[in-house]
């Protein structure tokens, strides 16, 4: 659901999918039921997210546990979450997951910053919020 325009949707997801060989799903347009039921359906392990789907997840009523048990990654992007969506979405998954934020923009090709990967078995009480420059930064 991020769009290729986008240098998240572009190189972040895009890039790392073709690089990793990984398997990507593209919709040709933003519908949250297809999103949702795509989910469903495909059961991904990594999801990458921006506050808006983090928050249609959160907030689609059947949409829990079940869903989202194939998920061992979830990276967040193109603006800030906060706490209140990040500790949502991980009541939602339910289980011990990787978690990666970064921050960036189109003009640096696209990332600046971004946590290390961290696993919500060690997070339950505080949520990282510190940023790490790449290399060479």
């Amino acid at each position: 659901m991020l769009p290729f325009f986008h240098s998240y949707g572009y190189f972040v997801y895009l890039g790392n999918a073709l690089w990793n060989g990984s398997h990507t799903l593209c919709i040709p347009k933003f519908d949250g039921d297809l999103f949702l039921n795509s989910i469903r359906r495909h059961r991904p392990t990594g999801l990458h997210l921006v506050p808006p789907l983090m928050s249609l997840i959160n907030n689609a009523k059947d949409f829990g546990r079940k869903e989202l048990e194939w998920v061992e990654i979830a990276w967040i992007g193109a603006a800030p979450a906060g706490k209140t969506l990040i500790s949502a979405l991980s009541d939602k998954i339910g289980k011990d997951y990787y978690f990666v934020e970064g921050y960036g923009m189109t003009e640096l090709s696209p990332r600046e910053m971004s946590n290390h990967s961290y696993n919500f078995q060690f997070c339950e009480t505080k949520i990282i919020t510190k940023l790490d420059p790449p290399p060479l930064v």
